[in-house]
């Protein structure tokens, strides 16, 4: 159980994290935003979802890349400039 709750823990750290970046890049965030992200419950989409915050050049492109549940669908690539 002590892993359980460890685990919580790099997961909140993770979710905080990644709300840090967001808000750096592209200011205040939009409420349905944070709330979509709270639901996300698995590790490594937080993981692909700091990815989608590197490449994504706005907050729309990054909606559109993290999809309509981040816990089952990893983010498409982007095009890569000529």
């Amino acid at each position: 159980m002590v892993f359980c709750g460890w685990q919580e823990a790099v997961q909140q750290s993770k979710f905080q994290l990644l709300l840090r970046l967001l808000e750096r890049k592209f200011g205040p965030l939009p409420q349905d935003l944070r709330t979509s992200l709270q639901t996300i419950t698995d590790g490594d989409a937080l993981d692909r979802l700091g990815l989608a915050l590197i490449d994504a050049p706005d907050l729309e492109t990054f909606q559109m890349l993290s999809g309509e549940n981040p816990n089952e669908r990893q983010p498409q690539a982007l095009p890569q400039d000529p």
